[in-house]
């Protein structure tokens, strides 16, 4: 059974929405929730889990008030931030409006949120809407409780040192494990939260890029069955956006070397298709209350060695990911140009998430903490790797005890 929450005011709209929804005999009119306001919504949305909100951006607070363009937004960015409401599995915005489809593009695309456009002559809404009752459908079938993972965590490092040298110095207890008919060096821990153990796999890949990092993700995946892959380690930053020593997590990654040369009139020219993958919304709403926090400055000071004089921060953002070592301004310019919000370039990450998402079922959830040693230009030093390195496993360590495994279990 698939629970739809509707808020909409438009009686004509809500009945297309609701034809849509039902038109495949899939979603009961029973499944559907419906309210004309926000205050309604949220009396909702503070006692019931929806695997689907549908939300009209122009929305009335109640119904003794007028319409507010903002409403709908308002609504969903305490959906999002505030821990009194029940964040639904998937989300989508719907106006008539394009000032108001233009005017919030940047924050639906930031917190990677569908939104609509809908017309009374063009039936633009009807295909995108069926194809998210077939994901939430084939999700509900692919579901696996929890005891069908084996382990909470698998931790993916490129390099041994300074990355997983860093990661079994991250405050948890290590030992050796060898899987019978595999040479890998893999490392167990478990950890105890709010009483309840949790077991850790780690390893580093064969070598640094994408092919063997996605290879040794997969494996972890099929050896251990985590219920979440995490990989750690150093990356390139942005300068001006992002400091030395600074922790990246990717919310958009994509392979910025994929595309086509082209040649004409004496002039080469790359034409982008970038495939993206993107961070889970649930996650990254808890990645947002842990960059908050005064974890991060504990983790600065726990550092014994020399460390950049800027305040340690953790950054959400666009990472794209190739097969080269940067150090050309060029080169440089040309990746910076694909996104213009990107923070970091490195050479693993979209591999290892695109490993996770073709995983079979259970399906982990991916997160990554990256952390900046330098800006992809011809100053490269290695002052700061093994200070970074450092950085982005204690954060994946505080994140998962302080905001995975502590908040929902205790």
């Amino acid at each position: 059974m698939i629970k739809i929450l509707i808020v909409e005011d438009n009686l004509s709209k809500l009945r297309k929405i609701a034809a849509i929804l039902t038109d495949k005999g899939e979603v009961s009119i029973n499944d559907i929730t419906h309210v004309g306001t926000t205050y309604e919504a949220r009396l909702n949305l503070r006692s019931n889990k929806y695997d689907l909100l549908i939300f009209d951006i122009a929305i009335p607070s109640r119904i003794d008030q007028d319409v507010d363009k903002n409403g709908g937004v308002t609504l969903l960015k305490d959906v999002l931030e505030r821990d009194e409401y029940i964040t639904p599995n998937h989300i989508i915005g719907i106006t008539q409006f394009t000032e108001l489809l233009e005017e919030f593009q940047d924050y639906f695309s930031d917190t990677l949120i569908s939104v609509l456009k809908y017309d009374d002559f063009e039936d633009l809404i009807s295909k995108p809407l069926t194809a998210q009752i077939k994901r939430i459908l084939e999700t509900q079938n692919n579901i696996h409780d929890d005891f069908n993972f084996d382990y909470d965590l698998a931790v993916v490092c490129a390099l041994k040192n300074p990355e997983l040298e860093q990661v079994l110095n991250n405050g948890w207890k290590w030992i050796e494990h060898q899987e019978k008919h595999d040479d890998t060096q893999f490392f167990k821990t478990t950890v105890e939260v709010n009483g309840i153990h949790r077991t850790v796999i780690a390893a580093n890949a064969a070598r640094m890029g994408m092919v063997s990092s996605s290879i040794m993700t997969t494996k972890m995946i099929e050896y251990f069955r985590p219920k979440h892959v995490c990989m750690t380690g150093i990356t390139a930053g942005v300068e001006g956006k992002v400091n030395l020593g600074d922790i990246i997590c990717p919310d958009v990654v994509w392979d910025w070397g994929s595309g086509k040369w082209t040649h004409s009139d004496d002039i080469d020219d790359f034409l982008m298709e970038p495939y993206q993958q993107h961070l889970n919304i649930d996650i990254k709403n808890k990645i947002a209350k842990f960059s908050d926090s005064d974890l991060l400055r504990d983790i600065k000071q726990s550092w014994p060695a020399d460390k950049p004089d800027t305040e340690l921060k953790l950054h959400v953002g666009p990472t794209a990911t190739g097969a080269s070592v940067i150090s050309n301004h060029k080169i440089r310019e040309q990746i910076i140009s694909q996104h213009r919000k990107l923070i970091g370039i490195e050479m693993e990450l979209y591999a290892v998430f695109e490993a996770t998402f073709q995983a079979s079922t259970p399906r982990p959830t991916m997160v990554a903490f990256k952390s900046v040693v330098d800006f992809a230009d011809q100053n490269k030093t290695d002052n700061f790797q093994a200070y970074a390195a450092y950085n982005s496993a204690v954060a994946m360590r505080l994140f998962f005890e302080n905001y995975i495994w502590k908040i929902y279990n205790i």
